[in-house]
């Protein structure tokens, strides 16, 4: 069967076999050439496609059968399902009939909306192997105007449009390579001076270059890998370096990095949105002065927003992430508009700032009835339905200005808040639920924070939930979960340091790599002016140069 277009042309194998034999035996009718006419035109329109664009199978399929469409049976049951669960909520609700038009509408557009495409699904075209070595492969006798390599084919050798195809080969490598140099050395007879041969052009006479300081900072503090794990790993390929010895390299990239350290700290706290959050990190000998004071030991993730672009910066001690954003702060400018605060709602990070105004997570909240709705579905599947549905609207607003998105959720949001928040309080004023029971405890937890939580409904620009700290602390998790601790303040300081200048470079969509050699290889230039050398300043002098030498090429 093939169906392009609307035209709907079934041909059985049966069929093409049967006008197979009658081709063989030389016995084709009026029909049979029909047949034949219309197979062949099917060959060579798919020829053509393959030929022209290299189609995947999935492209195939649907040029040669269409698209598959839902049926009727699936459409209705999902209908069905749809309205079960608006009499459902309806019921739990006990919403007024306007309220309930405007949640069914809301909810059909949701459904006839077209799913995004999942990321990372795929071949990765050859572009994407950025850091591999190019070599330009050519060939005698293959150039323009040639002849055809086929002795029997009289025709010539054109460019084709892809202008070149692409061959990969993978080679394995330790993380930190090595060249060996063995340079000739004489001596004078008489005066006993040693000679040395010189090193080839191009190198330069230092022992480690900048690309092995960046893989070692990377494998330490971006991919979590322990000083003694590398070291193994080094001696496994025949270049072995001791974990001392990495760690003294690692300490001299910090002290290259510091500059930059220090004045994303300074920026950051000139940013409109900061979100933060902090996780437990072990440090063996940790500012002994505030053992007695504090006990617990932790890593604070700080990710400040500022005129579209991010940064994250990290700190360890025995501070909470309060007293962290505390300190930051303290390098503010007087006059800034309003800072936005973003955290979750426990004590220790809800302080006290001028010229502020906290944002809770409302993923937080949403999690409490997440973990109780198999036991109690009635008093908690209500409540998560309510707050999906507020996540759908804030995808909407994906593409809106600070403006428009702060209308649409007043719009559409603030109804289903405030219903929400009525039923809520419904539940606790007529002892549906009691106050002291877990599900109870959700629900104060909701009402006591209730402002916090509804800052997106109040104040452009205002997130809804901190999962970027969340997803800043993955960092951090990965680094605990495979070097278990720092064993002082030094390696703690470090640690931040170097996660500091990965995450920002992360959040910028810069490749770290490249970014560090940079760094260590300019280190005067980036101590004298680090403003020039931020992830995104320095992405996009990559971009513009990456133009200026494209057209060249």
């Amino acid at each position: 069967m093939a169906r392009k277009s609307g035209q709907t042309t079934k041909t059985s194998i049966s069929e093409v076999r049967a006008l197979l034999e009658r081709i063989r035996e030389r016995t084709l009718s009026d029909s049979d050439m029909i047949l034949l006419e219309r197979e062949v035109a099917l060959f060579l329109s798919v020829l053509m496609k393959i030929e022209q664009k290299k189609p995947t199978i999935q492209q195939l399929r649907s040029f040669l059968f269409g698209k598959p469409v839902q049926s009727n049976e699936v459409n209705e049951a999902n209908e069905a399902n749809e309205a079960n669960e608006a009499n459902e909520a309806q019921d739990q609700t006990d919403e007024s009939e306007q309220t309930k038009e405007e949640n069914k509408q809301t909810e059909q557009t949701a459904s006839s909306e077209p799913k995004p495409k999942r990321k990372g699904h795929g071949r990765r075209p050859a572009s994407a192997c950025t850091g591999a070595k190019v070599v330009i492969c050519q060939q005698e006798g293959l150039q323009e105007n040639a002849p055809c390599p086929d002795k029997f084919c009289k025709g010539h050798l054109q460019q084709f449009y892809r202008h070149n195809t692409s061959f990969i080969q993978y080679e394995g490598q330790p993380p930190i390579g090595a060249t060996r140099y063995d340079q000739d050395l004489f001596r004078c007879s008489a005066c006993t001076t040693l000679y040395t041969a010189k090193l080839p052009d191009g190198v330069p006479p230092e022992k480690f270059a900048p690309s092995a300081d960046a893989s070692i900072v990377i494998g330490k503090y971006g991919s979590g890998t322990p000083f003694n794990r590398l070291s193994q790993w080094q001696s496994q390929f025949g270049v072995p370096l001791s974990a001392s010895v990495l760690w003294e390299r690692v300490l001299s990239t910090a002290n290259a990095l510091l500059p930059l350290f220090l004045y994303m700290r300074v920026l950051a706290a000139q940013a409109s949105v900061i979100y933060y959050d902090d996780t437990g990190v072990k440090i063996i000998k940790c500012q002994p002065h505030k053992e007695k004071d504090r006990k617990g030991i932790r890593t604070t993730v700080i990710i400040a927003e500022k005129d579209s672009h991010c940064l994250a910066i990290y700190a360890s001690g025995r501070n909470h992430a309060g007293d962290n954003v505390i300190e930051l702060l303290k390098n503010r400018q007087p006059g800034l508009d309003t800072l936005i605060r973003m955290c979750d709602a426990l004590q220790v990070n809800l302080v006290e700032i001028e010229n502020s105004v906290q944002s809770l997570c409302l993923q937080h909240g949403r999690n409490k009835f997440v973990e109780l709705v198999k036991s109690h579905s009635e008093e908690c599947q209500g409540v998560i339905d309510a707050i999906h549905q507020v996540y759908v609207n804030e995808a909407r607003t994906k593409d809106l200005t600070d403006e428009e998105r702060l209308l649409y959720h007043q719009l559409y949001s603030g109804p289903i808040m405030e219903k929400l928040k009525e039923w809520i309080e419904y539940k606790l004023d007529k002892h549906k639920v009691e106050p002291s029971s877990v599900v109870g405890k959700a629900y104060t937890y909701m009402l006591t924070h209730w402002t916090g939580l509804t800052q997106f409904l109040q104040i452009k620009h205002a997130p809804i939930d901190n999962n970027a700290a969340e997803r800043g602390l993955k960092i951090v998790q990965l680094h605990r979960k495979n070097a278990n601790y720092f064993r002082n303040d030094l390696g703690a300081f470090v640690g931040d340091l170097c996660m500091t200048v990965l995450g920002s470079a992360k959040l910028a969509g810069v490749d770290s790599f490249p970014y560090l050699v940079d760094l260590i290889r300019n280190e005067r230039a980036v101590r004298a002016n680090p403003a020039d050398w931020l992830p995104w300043v320095y992405a996009k002098r990559v971009t513009e140069k990456a133009a200026i030498v494209e057209p060249a090429a």
